[in-house]
């Protein structure tokens, strides 16, 4: 048996991803459970009778919801299943005060949801791939908070019991200056929301509608702008990287990489003067 956990930025969230041929007892968890069979399959008890996961296919389990495991090929099957604690995944999906003591649970114990697939394989590579000062960046935690928005508004409406508020319109120019004015330590999706009455969700949706992009993007380009501006002052890579909001000169060079398509010391070549660069 193989595992390897992979550790969202954010607390209350685990993912975990198991190869095995192994067969499990019966067991349940407190916390709300849902991934993707990668390979293979396998046999499972659950709260609707017995269920066979196939690959490509989302298993879930509800908190306190009985469930075992057995692997349907002698080759075994690899998994990876995300878990949520449940007032967080309430939070994420925007259910307010007013209904988040009704009972919330998957409606299925294996789902047909390619888009879902995409969304969780997604949010898993980035999170196995990045190191560990990138992990501790204000950037990641938002940019976690928001996939992970994402991902449990579109479970909760389409995959479970609860009934979610509509969107409301606001304004998000607020938004904006908020992420602008505190770039090196940006504020948490649910920070941006409260003062709009919204749920993360709502001012997820609404940025994006305006600005194009969602808050982690955006803010990501603003601090690929600012450190341009730096660079062009003449300030050095390092501390162009701490004043822009980077863990480091490495990070803000991969960035620059996958959004520009250059790296830091070529964008100092040019947008330096040339006085100042013979300096």
């Amino acid at each position: 048996m193989q595992a390897e956990l992979l550790q969202s930025s954010l607390p209350g969230v685990q993912a975990i991803r198991i190869s095995s041929t192994r067969s499990f007892g019966k067991h349940w968890h407190s916390t709300f459970g849902f991934g993707v069979m990668e390979q293979g399959g396998h046999r499972s008890a659950s709260g609707r009778g017995t269920v066979d996961v196939l690959a490509g296919s989302v298993l879930t389990h509800n908190p306190g919801e009985v469930h075992d495991g057995a692997p349907l090929q002698r080759e075994g099957r690899r998994w990876v299943m995300l878990h949520l604690d449940v007032n967080l995944m309430r939070s994420l999906g925007g259910q307010t005060d007013a209904n988040s003591d009704a009972d919330v649970e998957f409606t299925r114990p294996v789902l047909q949801d390619p888009q879902l697939v995409v969304q969780l394989q997604q949010m898993f590579k980035a999170w196995a791939h990045r190191g560990a000062p990138e992990a501790a960046d204000g950037l990641t935690r938002l940019a976690d908070e928001s996939a992970l928005t994402l991902l449990c508004t579109h479970v909760l409406t389409h995959h479970t019991t609860a009934r979610l508020p509509s969107n409301a319109p606001a304004s998000v120019g607020k938004v904006r200056d908020m992420l602008a004015a505190d770039v090196l330590d940006p504020p948490s999706l649910q920070a941006l929301a409260t003062p709009l009455g919204l749920s993360r969700y709502q001012v997820l949706r609404r940025f994006t509608e305006v600005y194009g992009l969602p808050p982690h993007a955006w803010l990501r380009a603003y601090r690929l702008e600012r450190a341009r501006a730096l660079i062009a002052q003449g300030v050095p890579l390092a501390a162009t990287a701490a004043e822009s909001g980077f863990a480091d000169q490495s990070h803000m060079t991969r960035s620059f990489r996958a959004l520009l398509g250059y790296a830091p010391g070529a964008s100092q070549r040019v947008l330096q003067p040339r006085s100042r660069r013979n300096a």
